[in-house]
């Protein structure tokens, strides 16, 4: 079956400006902002063309660490950084490898939530959850400047997280607070 793919739509400026404060607010760390040479070399180490969304966010902050327990890497990281390297063999080796059947969330076997990308598109590692082995990947055009945005998904089928990158920050962000609140 296909997975839903949820969108709240695309967020403008001031939304994004101010869901990095939130994050601020709750103990994050966003990196300075990201120069077009900055992602035009992460999209040619990686061989892919990332979508307005995620550019948007590169210009605005280069990454955020400690989003809750999860990390956006910055772009000068993506296919080069020691820890990205390491997170994204487990992904490839976990979860790109081989099509999994069932996935576990507590003593539940549930149908896995998480689909290949379309034709077109590649995985990318984009971040990942320092406290579990769990991956933000982002699906990227592998070359069409013009293409839609590329569904954001957690490698451990966490289904609140699929959709665009921005869907998946704000879920990010939401899920922070609630852990500082709580």
């Amino acid at each position: 079956g296909a997975t839903p793919f949820y969108s709240w739509g695309i967020m403008n400026d001031h939304e994004l400006d101010e869901l990095i404060a939130r994050s601020i607010a709750v103990g994050a760390s966003p990196g300075p902002p990201a120069t077009d040479t900055m992602i035009a070399d992460a999209e040619h180490r990686l061989g892919v063309r990332f979508d307005d969304q995620y550019r948007r966010f590169l210009r605005r902050c280069n990454g955020i660490d400690k989003i809750g327990s999860f990390d956006l890497y910055p772009v000068d990281e993506l296919g080069v950084s020691q820890r990205w390297t390491s997170v994204n063999t487990f992904l490839a080796g976990e979860y790109l490898t081989y099509d999994p059947t069932f996935e576990m969330r507590g003593d539940e076997q549930i149908a896995p939530e998480f689909n290949p990308p379309p034709p077109g598109y590649v995985p990318v590692l984009i971040g990942n959850d320092s406290n579990f082995p769990t991956m933000v990947v982002g699906n990227f055009s592998i070359a069409d400047p013009a293409a839609s945005p590329g569904e954001v998904a957690l490698c451990r089928y966490e289904p609140e997280l699929l959709g665009t990158f921005d869907d998946a920050l704000r879920v990010l962000v939401a899920e922070a607070e609630g852990l500082a609140d709580g």
